[in-house]
């Protein structure tokens, strides 16, 4: 009867250690390489139909809630960008608050956005004596 000879079982060894240790050591790389990071701070991500702006401090996301407030800020669409999972992994900052000293018509008034409250203008006169032109008037609607 034949003896198994003891080096090839070493070999064998050797061998199922080497495919481990290059299993694990491509896992590991993947896993690092599918590490996602948040936009940078001030970026505007969408998900789910709702655009979210990235705090300036980037720890945390702000939504955007109506049209009005996303062109008070004079932010474009072109600027928006998929969300990620780490964008969405941030901290819910709540509602984004009105954009300050933008003139904009939201259902046919003519409002000011100061101190993050929008105030609106009762009638084209006190707009015009005020100095303002409704060329400097951003469309809320």
């Amino acid at each position: 009867m034949h003896k198994p000879n003891g080096s090839f079982g070493k070999k064998v060894f050797a061998a199922g250690l080497a495919v481990t240790t290059a299993l694990w050591a491509f896992a590991s790389m993947f896993a690092f390489a599918a590490a996602v990071e948040a936009h940078p701070a001030g970026t505007l991500v969408l998900s789910g139909g709702t655009v979210w702006h990235i705090s300036d401090d980037g720890t945390m996301r702000h939504g955007i809630d109506s049209l009005a407030k996303f062109q008070s800020h004079r932010y474009s669409f072109a600027n928006v960008v998929p969300a990620n999972t780490a964008d969405l992994a941030l901290a819910d900052g709540g509602l984004l608050g009105w954009g300050s000293g933008v003139l904009f018509n939201d259902g046919g008034t003519v409002y000011l956005v100061t101190g993050g409250v929008k105030r609106g203008f009762t009638s084209a006169s006190v707009f015009t004596g005020r100095g303002n032109s409704f060329a400097q008037v951003v469309s809320g609607s």
